[in-house]
């Protein structure tokens, strides 16, 4: 008699702890993914992340990946996300991020590839966000132009004059571009903007190059460089420039040198909080995270298209090297 009663006065104490479970683990889990179609290769290690942590596509997992490489099209895809009702968005980069947040301040979001969150407003400060919006920090570090253009000088000596893309579209591209040009002078270089608004500027920023005498190219991170970077690294080719990127795809796309945060462990640090908040964590509480890991990528290959030897003093440098 006296286990009978103790099994009643525990059922409903094991039903409420199920009823929490249940609150705070939604059966199906509905994820939007709103990212240029050059930040999808981080799909499959996103997907495997989520899995490692109980969260299996096309089980209790559903996952709508809405890739754009248009501009004019992210405001109309983020609002459509949106009226899905995902538990979460996770999004690549600051325009994306802007639209997602212009669509919902209910929804959690998880950017990703965002270099300064708290200028440009998605969140109140690093530590405690305090609304709907948490992620990873891309550019945390401000002398990481001088450090991509110390790489290019030290792979090709003769370096003097460096072409610098700039989309005037991209918030963060004025400030690199001003400490680009501060380091350019420090290590004896000069500089040249290299404007590309739209697909239809890059042959003609690159012919910009060539008449300004350009002998090196700088390109940074932005939505548009990232889906024309095939494009980039051809061009770069053609004209004969050593080049320097940031992130390891563009050396996977044919540029000299890449170097930045590490894509797969941003990934798979956004798959985490995207399980966190599915568990019932808010962004509010949920601190913005720095990049941890960098990623070093030479394409030999490339380098020897261009007549350029890669010093050992670099070589030893790389994560990964593509011969």
């Amino acid at each position: 008699m006296k286990n009978r009663r103790r099994l009643l006065l525990a059922v409903p104490a094991m039903l409420s702890a199920s009823f929490l479970r249940a609150q705070q683990t939604p059966g199906i889990a509905r994820i939007g993914v709103l990212a240029g179609t050059g930040d999808l290769i981080f799909r499959e290690p996103f997907t495997r992340a989520l899995r490692d942590l109980g969260w299996i596509e096309g089980n209790n997992l559903v996952i709508d990946w809405r890739p754009t490489a248009k501009l004019e099209e992210i405001p109309a895809l983020a609002a459509d996300v949106v009226r899905q009702k995902p538990h979460v968005v996770v999004t690549g980069g600051p325009r994306i991020t802007q639209a997602v947040i212009n669509a919902t301040s209910a929804i959690p979001i998880v950017f990703i590839a965002v270099g300064d969150p708290v200028k440009l407003g998605f969140v109140k400060s690093l530590t405690r966000p305090g609304g709907n919006v948490t992620g990873f920090q891309t550019v945390a570090d401000p002398g990481l132009p001088g450090k991509l253009l110390q790489m290019l000088k030290e792979a090709a000596p003769r370096t003097s004059r460096v072409g610098i893309l700039v989309n005037p579209g991209n918030a963060l591209h004025a400030g690199f571009a001003e400490r680009s040009k501060e380091f350019a002078k420090s290590l004896g270089l000069s500089a040249v903007m290299l404007t590309i608004k739209d697909e239809k500027d890059f042959e003609p920023a690159f012919e910009l190059a060539k008449r300004e005498g350009v002998d090196g190219l700088l390109t940074p991170a932005d939505i548009l460089f990232n889906a024309n970077r095939e494009r980039i690294a051809a061009l770069a080719v053609k004209q004969h420039l050593p080049s320097v990127s940031m992130f390891s795809y563009y050396a996977d796309a044919g540029g000299m040198l890449a170097y930045a945060v590490s894509l797969e462990s941003f990934v798979r640090n956004a798959a985490r909080q995207a399980d966190r908040i599915l568990r019932g964590a808010k962004p509010a509480d949920l601190p913005v995270e720095m990049a941890d890991r960098y990623e070093f990528v030479i394409n030999l290959r490339t380098a020897k298209q261009l007549g350029v030897r890669i010093p050992d003093s670099l070589r030893i440098q790389a994560t990964r090297v593509i011969e």
